[in-house]
């Protein structure tokens, strides 16, 4: 086997094993949030992905990656090709779609490295017979260098939103976290206390619940005083559970930044 490739499909699949095994998505589940990109569009938040598009996408790579060992050099390359253009095409879906989370960048890394497991095998099978093989050998150079170029766009692109869910999580944390005591007492005393939880405020209900149960403000007035506690706790849980993200993404992004500059520097 040539020693660049051998070097080459080496570090790929050290560095994409660095990713995965560090844990830097291991807890990618927790905050089931994407980021949509956009100069021009106010970060938003939206539902992960799902579990139908994670399957599909494994169904596929799966059936791409089960090819035989004992076919002909040719024919070995060739199969490790059409994975590297699945895996160029799922890449560029999870890079173009204006989303891009923590679980498609998990699933982009994992196919990564089983792709680099599978060119290590078919590399090693060629070069049995190197100099008959020379022409395969480097057809598969290419198809790992592509690899690798997809790799590299991973981790920055992976860093990069890691880095912009940031402000987002702190903005989430600041509005959804953010417990009001005097509204919520006076919401209570008139009965808004839907609109105290969710700001829709039910006008009709309102109305009619004053004008029919006069004098049980007072009784509202104190349920709002007792109840407070509580939702202050709710109001707390919330804040602490988006500081907690904010700290996995920073941890995400320094953990990228690191193995993108170390792959720089050699």
């Amino acid at each position: 086997m040539g020693a660049f490739l051998n070097s080459l499909i080496r570090q790929l699949g050290r560095d994409s094993g660095r990713v995965i095994t560090n844990k830097v998505f291991g807890d990618a589940h927790a905050a089931p949030v994407r980021v949509i990109r956009g100069a021009q569009t106010p970060p938003r938040v939206q539902p992960s992905i799902s579990a139908q598009k994670r399957q599909r996408i494994a169904n596929k790579f799966d059936n791409a990656l089960n090819f035989e060992r004992d076919d002909k050099p040719e024919t070995l390359v060739k199969h490790l090709l059409m994975v590297s253009l699945l895996l160029e095409e799922e890449v560029e879906s999870f890079l173009n779609d204006d989303y891009f989370s923590p679980e498609e960048a998990e699933i982009a890394f994992q196919m990564i490295h089983r792709f680099t497991k599978k060119a290590e095998s078919v590399a090693k099978q060629l070069s049995f017979e190197e100099e008959q093989n020379a022409q395969w050998l480097d057809k598969l150079e290419q198809v790992v260098v592509r690899a690798k170029q997809d790799f590299d766009k991973l981790l920055d692109r992976a860093a990069d939103s890691c880095e912009r869910m940031i402000p987002v999580l702190e903005q989430k944390a600041a509005v959804e976290g953010k417990f009001n005591f005097f509204k919520w007492v006076l919401y209570n005393t008139f009965y808004m206390r839907g609109y105290a939880k969710t700001g829709q405020l039910k006008t009709v209900n309102t109305v009619l619940a004053n004008l029919l149960l006069p004098g049980t403000q007072v009784l509202m007035f104190a349920i709002g005083l007792l109840s407070s506690p509580f939702e202050y706790m709710k109001y707390r849980k919330i804040r602490k559970t988006h500081h907690q993200q904010i700290v996995i993404e920073k941890k995400r992004a320094v953990e990228l930044r690191a193995i993108a500059g170390e792959i720089a520097i050699e």
